[in-house]
């Protein structure tokens, strides 16, 4: 039927065959591109026939998988050429050159720029572009018929070659733009999503090389810390038996010595005495240690325990005439292991005690701050100089002021304390001056959903 100017003037049939048509191939490609998504490639990217590779965007390149990503371009390519011809169709059907389904090849320069490369989305809009001309120019030269709306053309404007080369010109002007501006976008949203891939694999990279870095660490912790048990277990059992048979000797159980042999034995057995303190310290470090890199966890109350270790240390406090008293909130729990907690509290309290002069005191606070508890324990003693603070948790360190005023000690007690204290996420700060005592501060994590499990409470 030819174009007049009579309104509305469109074959229905053919329009309802060719969406027909659209429905049952578009359903045909969804069953396929299912079953190659579940489809391996075979063929390797260099092998990929070089039309695929060429619609490939260059920014998915580089990540592996590329020749599943040319399949992928290859299909959409395939898909997006049989949709222009059916829209070629429908705008033959519906006016031709002044259809206003035009616009749909717009929309598929849009999704070409998105699945495809630059080249590729140029050389789609070229075929969608030559497919409309194809319409229009055969409609023109009496090829085709015409089909007309009456809508925005004069009738018969179909047949003048300047209408028809001006509304290509638009439209080819049209697609070639959104092609240009689409592909832009594109690219630049590929880059920066090329970027992000690339950074996650790298933090993946690293995250797995510090995570070998760290067990190679723990490993090594680990023989260190059992090479160190093995140790001292090994030398507590003879300083035992030597200290023993010192002592048996200097009681004259084994015949009175004369006064120089007692001397020589007295220092030995004071000397043995300190070594079996050191060895004893090393056992709970390279525990602390060992339990670190394995933790078991308990809620542990701290008030009963606290008060315990008061009772205690009571008596050797009495001895030095320093008093030693305990304040502790209720309800203070704190996860982890009870042994390693009680030795945390009881170097403090040692220290407190023997480097505090007769007359002072030594006490010991718990209380709630932000959330968390603090352990204080503070005393009235010799105190720490400003240049050793940085130093006192260093393995086998002691201060001069500390060496000179008590001889016996091994320099591994706040050792063991900050180790132990690492283990349970709390922080250790201390306040000092010489001369004027000093002041612990543990920052442990409270546990108020656990319940309490170690440390007795004090009697009333």
């Amino acid at each position: 039927m030819t174009g007049a100017a009579r309104g509305l003037d469109v074959p229905h049939a053919a329009i309802l065959c060719v969406a027909a048509a659209m429905l049952a191939y578009n359903t045909v490609l969804h069953y396929i591109a299912g079953h190659l998504r579940a489809k391996p490639v075979k063929r390797e990217w260099s092998n990929t026939h070089p039309f695929a590779r060429l619609l490939v965007p260059r920014t998915f390149l580089g990540f592996g998988d590329e020749g599943r990503l040319a399949r992928a371009a290859l299909f959409a390519f395939v898909q997006i050429t049989l949709d222009y011809l059916s829209l070629a169709a429908l705008v033959h059907f519906c006016g031709g050159v002044e259809s206003p389904l035009s616009v749909f090849f717009v929309f598929h320069v849009v999704i070409a720029s998105i699945l495809l490369s630059r080249r590729g989305t140029y050389l789609q809009t070229t075929v969608g572009f030559l497919l409309f001309a194809a319409v229009a120019l055969g409609e023109c030269f009496g090829l085709l018929d015409h089909h007309a709306l009456g809508l925005f053309w004069l009738p018969h404007a179909y047949r003048t070659g300047s209408a028809v080369a001006s509304g290509l010109a638009v439209f080819g002007a049209t697609l070639y733009l959104a092609s240009y501006l689409c592909s832009t976008i594109a690219v630049d949203l590929r880059e920066r999503v090329r970027a992000n891939v690339r950074l996650s694999r790298q933090i993946a990279e690293d995250k797995k090389q510090l995570e070998r870095a760290y067990e190679t660490v723990r490993e090594s912790e680990r023989t260190k810390s059992q090479y160190m048990r093995k140790v001292a277990h090994e030398l507590r059992g003879p300083l035992g038996t030597i200290e023993t048979a010192l002592k048996v000797i200097l009681q004259g159980l084994a015949g009175a010595p004369d006064e120089p042999t007692r001397d020589l034995l007295a220092r030995a057995q004071r000397r043995a005495g300190e070594l079996a303190a050191v060895t004893q310290d090393l056992l709970l470090l390279a525990r602390a240690r060992e339990a670190g890199l394995e933790p078991e966890q308990a809620p542990v109350a701290l008030e009963g325990l606290i008060h315990e270790i008061v009772r205690d240390f009571k008596p050797s406090a009495e001895r030095k005439d320093v008093s030693i008293s305990a304040e502790a909130a209720s309800g203070g729990v704190v996860l982890g292991d009870a042994v390693a907690v009680r030795q945390l509290i009881a170097n403090l309290v040692e220290n407190g005690i023997r480097y505090t002069p007769p007359g002072g005191a030594v006490v010991v606070t718990l209380h709630r701050g932000d959330g968390r508890l603090v352990l204080e324990v503070r005393d009235t003693g010799i105190g720490i100089a400003s240049e050793d603070l940085t130093r006192i948790f260093d393995e086998f360190y002691r201060a001069p002021n500390a060496r000179q005023y008590a001889e016996q000690g091994t320099g591994l007690g706040l050792t063991i304390v900050k180790q132990t204290a690492e283990r349970l996420g709390a922080v250790v700060t201390v306040k000092s001056r010489l001369g004027a005592g000093t002041q612990f501060v543990v920052t442990l994590p409270a546990n108020d959903s656990g319940p309490e499990r170690a440390g007795p409470r004090p009697a009333h």
